[in-house]
């Protein structure tokens, strides 16, 4: 079974509408015209049980000289939620520190 995808209706009142898709969806648009923002609303509005990973353009990037190793589980803990712990692998620690509580805007 594939996870749903909600997108806001088109008139603005916050009601969700249902995209049928292959499991995988892929925004494009021009610069400001509010990707970022629709991309918090999804993963925000997405049922519990799915996980959502939004990849953003950056306009810095800050790559360390040195890596951490660390196992794939980490990795992914890290990549996902914010913490390579798996006890912080949720929605709220992600939202409050992986997007440090702004989801459109916070550099990672």
């Amino acid at each position: 079974m594939l996870p749903k995808l909600f997108l806001p209706d088109q008139t603005g009142s916050g009601a969700k509408v249902e995209i049928p898709h292959n499991g995988s969806a892929v925004i494009v648009g021009a610069n400001g015209a509010g990707k970022s923002r629709l991309g918090a609303w999804v993963e925000k509005n997405t049922e519990q049980n799915t996980i959502v990973h939004r990849i953003s353009a950056q306009r810095a990037l800050d790559i360390p000289d040195y890596a951490i190793v660390k196992s794939l589980e980490q990795s992914l803990n890290d990549l996902i939620w914010g913490n390579e712990n798996s006890q912080y692998a949720n929605l709220q620690y992600k939202w409050g520190h992986k997007w440090g509580n702004r989801p459109e805007t916070f550099m990672q």
